[in-house]
């Protein structure tokens, strides 16, 4: 039987990189992360360079090195003080629709996400 968690919803912004070269140039948040893995958006008022690639990568605030990479399987994760992991992990990506599909992490849950470039 599955472990079932009361679902809890967090509105979190994280910036949105685009990597060219050594430089990180910020065009965007990742908005809307709910914690019971329905949707994580990223926001498409941003930048027009959002359009037609996912080269880009999230950077958790405060921690630098943790870090998602959308074209590649680098994913970040991390474990908290008490020993929890929290983490994603890239499964598929469509970008006939535009959108990402990946697993969320958190204390031993896989949880369904979904990430979509707004056009």
């Amino acid at each position: 039987m599955e472990n079932r968690r009361k679902h809890t919803r967090s509105n979190i912004s994280w910036p949105i990189f685009q990597r060219e070269g050594e430089n990180r140039e910020q065009i965007g948040e990742l908005l809307n992360i709910s914690l019971n893995g329905l949707m994580m958006n990223i926001n498409r008022e941003a930048d027009p360079r959002l359009n037609g690639h996912f080269d880009l990568f999230v950077c958790k605030p405060h921690l630098s090195e943790s870090l998602l990479e959308i074209r590649g399987e680098t994913v970040w994760s991390e474990t908290s003080k008490d020993g929890r992991v929290w983490g994603l992990s890239l499964a598929e990506v469509d970008e006939a629709s535009r959108k990402v599909l990946g697993k969320f992490i958190r204390d031993d849950e896989d949880l369904v996400v979904e990430l979509e470039l707004k056009r």
